[in-house]
């Protein structure tokens, strides 16, 4: 009767076992190793990841890439004149804002140096602004009417442009055009200068 309540014993018992657990002869060493080996490296296999070595390196390859673009290439003189002459030709325009867009839909392309043609688009600043906007109405006036108008650079800053549109744009063409072409003109000759230095 005994016996027959330890082997019924036995056999519940080892029901409730997984059979992993039945198989192997020492219950406590193995559920060690089953910690260890199993459920350990699961959690750490649920752990979040670093970004592999491979996706860094695409990306800072991506970042070269897009770097080398927006640059153009090899700054020669010529590629030197035409960025900067790019950069002021855009920079006169009273389109305050959309300077940089412009230079990347130009430069990119016909494959300039984007950020020296940003640089030169930076001559309307706060500071030349005013100064830029007058020589623009003062040139689009005398050109439209043959008379200069009796305005003053500090003046400019309170003008409605609206007044002076025709004006504005005329001369626009002329301030934009005669930077480009003096910038341009001078940033070759320099560039030129310090290649054969």
């Amino acid at each position: 009767m005994e016996a027959s309540d330890r082997g019924g014993a036995g056999q519940l018992a080892g029901e409730d076992v997984p059979a992993d657990a039945r198989a192997k002869p020492h219950g406590a060493a193995s559920a060690s190793g089953d910690l260890k080996g199993g459920d350990l490296g699961d959690e750490s296999a649920d752990a979040p990841s670093t970004p592999s070595r491979s996706s860094k390196a695409a990306l800072a390859e991506a970042a070269r890439t897009a770097w080398r673009r927006l640059r153009g290439g090899k700054l020669t003189p010529a590629r030197a004149a035409a960025s900067v002459a790019v950069g002021l030709a855009i920079g006169v325009l009273p389109l305050w804002g959309v300077h940089w867009l412009l230079v990347l839909a130009i430069c990119v392309p016909l494959r300039l140096d984007a950020g020296v043609a940003y640089l030169a688009a930076n001559i309307s600043l706060p500071i030349f602004a005013p100064f830029i906007t007058f020589a623009e109405v003062e040139v689009g006036a005398r050109m439209l009417h043959g008379a200069w108008v009796s305005l003053t650079p500090s003046e400019v800053k309170n003008l409605a442009l609206g007044t002076v549109a025709m004006e504005v744009a005329l001369g626009t063409a002329v301030v934009s055009v005669a930077s480009a072409l003096t910038g341009g003109a001078l940033t070759y000759g320099l560039v030129s200068l310090r290649k054969r230095s």
